[in-house]
């Protein structure tokens, strides 16, 4: 099983948009993904 606990998406100071990054996270084999945005929870689907 691979685990990363802490990515970020382009809502904080990464690249890729939430569902790209758990797109790209599943394509790489990761099992586990936890979005960890700075400041702000509007990656979140609500």
């Amino acid at each position: 099983m691979l685990i990363d606990l802490h990515t970020h998406s382009s809502v904080s100071d990464g690249t890729d948009t939430p569902a790209e990054l758990i797109a790209n996270a599943a394509g790489a084999g990761l099992s586990v993904v936890a979005l960890t945005d700075h400041d702000t929870t509007a990656g979140w689907d609500v």
